[in-house]
């Protein structure tokens, strides 16, 4: 049966000790990874790794899946920021050397493996590529940490207040921008994504590829090439339909009648902020921190939306089901179930 509500117990004083050993010291080896080698995250990694299940085990497994919870708020966070500081002009001045810079780091795991365990130790060619792709893959959300990393120890100031000229040049002084903002740093971060969807695709068909391996009449081969497709059609289309939103929806909208502008900058002389009981004067509101948050709630809504559509599995499946109950599928109505369904869900 569920429980009515969850039982307050008092911790004990060993797992007091424990977590708050395992924070501060977090904090510490943070700080002077970043100091010594703006290796901050690397660090953080290899040190849950020691505390963690792996080697000493010293934390609760009921305390590791929460940290994974906020790790993954955490990431997604840092994502988004890497989203709102990327430097859009410079990345697609910069696209070919990122897709060069993507495909140099996927190619050369894939082929030192072929060279070292096809060739050299004799394993199939499916056992070398799946070692090299998991070598290959780019993780976006530890490239923009270390970005913020070297940013936040070069000093670097924010970008509204620096020249438009020092926009490519890495920076090595307090005057300049941050690095996400620099050319370097736009092509590392779009390298990097290209590199996650590429990854994707490799982890989608190292699985269909082992079924097709074993598999002696070839009946899946159909879905082998579905399985390559999948993941490509819905990364186009939702770079696509991202940016079909964005520039003629999202904008007009933001700046309809002074909306955006109203809630999402601070209050300024003679201009209002937010609605009609915030805007009168000496009321207080339209701080930087009012809108900030205004912000960070429609950020908020923007990752929950794209969490419901994610997690619209169940929807899916029932309108698939439904579809079959009422009425045989024709074979136009068999491809929309199992092709187009798929990739909008």
């Amino acid at each position: 049966m569920p429980r009515a509500a969850l039982p307050y117990e008092e911790p004990q004083l060993v797992d007091l000790l424990v977590i708050a050993s395992f924070l501060y010291l977090l904090n510490v080896i943070r700080v002077v990874a970043d100091y010594l080698l703006y290796a901050g995250i690397i660090a953080e990694i290899t040190f849950g790794i020691i505390y963690g299940s792996p080697v000493a085990n010293l934390l609760p497994i009921e305390w590791e899946a929460t940290s994974t919870a906020l790790g993954y708020l955490g990431l997604v966070l840092v994502v988004f920021e890497g989203g709102l500081s990327t430097n859009l002009p410079v990345l697609l001045s910069n696209l070919p050397l990122s897709i060069v810079c993507a495909l140099t780091g996927i190619s050369i795991p894939i082929g030192f493996s072929f060279a070292l365990l096809n060739a050299g130790f004799g394993y199939k060619p499916l056992e070398a590529f799946a070692a090299g792709a998991s070598l290959s893959s780019t993780s976006l959300g530890t490239t923009l940490a270390a970005l913020n990393s070297i940013t936040r120890n070069s000093g670097a100031t924010p970008a509204e207040k620096q020249p438009t000229h020092i926009a490519s040049s890495i920076p090595s002084s307090p005057h300049q921008l941050p690095l996400q903002q620099t050319r370097i740093g736009t092509v590392l971060i779009s390298a990097a994504i290209i590199d996650d969807v590429i990854g994707l695709v490799i982890a989608s068909l190292i699985p269909a590829l082992a079924s097709v391996d074993s598999d002696s009449h070839g009946t899946s081969h159909g879905h082998l090439a579905w399985t390559v497709v999948r993941p490509l059609l819905s990364s186009f289309l939702i770079a696509v339909g991202a940016s079909v939103i964005a520039r003629f929806m999202l904008r007009p909208a933001f700046w309809h009648c002074g909306t955006g502008e109203r809630w999402c900058a601070p209050a300024r002389e003679g201009k209002a902020w937010g609605a009609c009981a915030f805007a009168r004067e000496g009321s207080g509101w339209g701080t930087t921190a009012h809108a900030d948050a205004v912000k960070l709630l429609a950020m908020v809504a923007v990752v929950s939306g794209m969490a419901a559509i994610a997690n619209c599995q169940y929807i899916r499946s029932h309108a698939s089901s439904s579809w079959n109950l009422v009425t045989p599928q024709t074979p136009t109505q068999a491809f929309c179930t199992a092709r187009i369904l798929p990739v909008i869900y």
